[in-house]
């Protein structure tokens, strides 16, 4: 895995889009606090139990959700392009995607990114839907759904503020911080599944072997197989 420092223009572009997720969560927080104050309960992140507001109230195209799946979308490809830029090998085909020539294209990549991820959050949801059918989990597939999306919405958050913080200060090295904050992405998405495995054993009838089978095929096998293609 090859690390580099940031070019002026990069560390340009990654500030610039900072500031404009600040602006993005200020304007939220004054015209839509009660979204914000819902998906943004720092507290589910620690929890294990099921609450009841979490999963069955799922409403993915309302627009409340709409909105919030949109601006974690740009949170998401934020952190994607930092730390695709500065992890991602040459030989990785992510290379081509990520890289940018000047100001005005490296902001133009991190919208093609959100749009991306923006689908990805509803294909992630449609996949989840097939295979909780063909394992007959239920409605089991909202509540995985839900607290994989508030737990990552949380998440996400504290890691684009830590990268913001440290573009603004120049407090480390953006190739250690990189490396660090990718580390600290991969043990996230495994505690992830884990927290996600427990509140799932709560709101299903089947053994715990059978809820870890239905895990490994829509969210280890997943991971592992995007961990392998992106680190290499």
């Amino acid at each position: 895995m090859e690390i580099r420092e940031l070019l002026v223009v990069e560390r340009n572009v990654f500030i610039s889009i900072s500031v404009l997720l600040l602006l993005i969560y200020a304007l939220m927080s004054s015209f839509f606090p009660k979204i914000l104050r819902v998906n943004f309960d720092f507290s589910k992140l620690f929890i294990f139990r099921v609450r009841e507001e979490i999963g069955y109230s799922l409403k993915p195209f309302s627009k409340a959700q709409l909105l919030i799946s949109g601006v974690y979308a740009m949170t998401l490809a934020f952190l994607i392009l930092f730390l695709g830029k500065q992890l991602a090998s040459a030989e990785s085909g992510i290379v081509s995607i990520l890289n940018f020539e000047n100001y005005w294209s490296g902001l133009l990549q991190w919208l093609m990114i959100s749009v991306g991820m923006f689908l990805l959050i509803y294909l992630k949801l449609i996949f989840l839907y097939l295979f909780s059918t063909l394992f007959h989990i239920g409605s089991g597939y909202q509540r995985q759904f839900a607290d994989l999306f508030t737990t990552s919405s949380i998440f996400f958050l504290i890691a684009s503020v830590v990268l913001s913080t440290s573009l603004y200060g120049q407090f480390f090295p953006s190739a250690s911080l990189a490396t660090v904050m990718g580390q600290i992405v991969i043990v996230f998405l495994f505690y992830q599944t884990i927290l996600v495995y427990f509140k799932l054993l709560q709101v299903t009838e089947y053994s715990k072997l059978y809820i870890f089978s239905y895990i490994c095929t829509t969210e280890l096998i997943p991971l592992f197989i995007g961990l392998r293609y992106l680190i290499r």
